[in-house]
């Protein structure tokens, strides 16, 4: 076993298996999201057993800093060892990824708002917009497009479209 350094962040390789189980976080850069799914796989033992590596990307580079300290907190507390790193650039968070957990959402509150109140106003009762009937085939259409490009051809990873806290 060697170890390998790519920027900040130090790998650990067998041959040249990385070890450590890549999870991308797209949109961690929220503060509703975030965190909670840094602390959630932190605390998961058989990530962590195996080892962490996690990339944080969101568009919003002003956002990523907090979310790395929320990372390094959490995994400090934790006794954990983790890698982490942030990007901006989509292709580069997922490449390699073993997982990947995609929490976007661009003008949360509007289209939620629209995705509940719009079918009322035609008649259709419903609970949360984006849960089903008419707001959720509205919510699924709009994130659909940004949820096909956490892929790449010919491999789907497991993904977790918008955990819950």
């Amino acid at each position: 076993m060697k170890e390998g350094s790519g920027g900040s962040e130090t790998k650990l390789l067998l041959g040249d298996r990385h070890l450590a189980i890549k999870s991308a976080i797209v949109g961690a850069g929220s503060l509703s999201f975030g965190p909670c799914t840094i602390q959630d796989i932190l605390l998961s033992n058989a990530l962590c057993d195996a080892g962490v590596e996690l990339v944080l990307m969101d568009t919003v580079a002003e956002h990523l800093p907090e979310r790395e300290k929320v990372a390094r907190h959490v995994a400090e507390k934790l006794d954990r060892t983790a890698s982490v790193s942030c990007t901006c650039d989509l292709d580069q968070a997922l490449a390699g990824a073993d997982y990947v957990v995609a929490a976007i959402e661009v003008n949360r509150w509007l289209y939620w708002s629209q995705d509940f109140h719009v079918p009322r106003q035609y008649g259709f009762m419903q609970i949360y917009g984006e849960n089903g009937g008419p707001g959720g085939l509205f919510h699924a259409l709009r994130n659909m497009g940004p949820m096909l490009r956490c892929t790449s051809p010919g491999r789907w990873r497991p993904c977790a479209p918008r955990p819950c806290c």
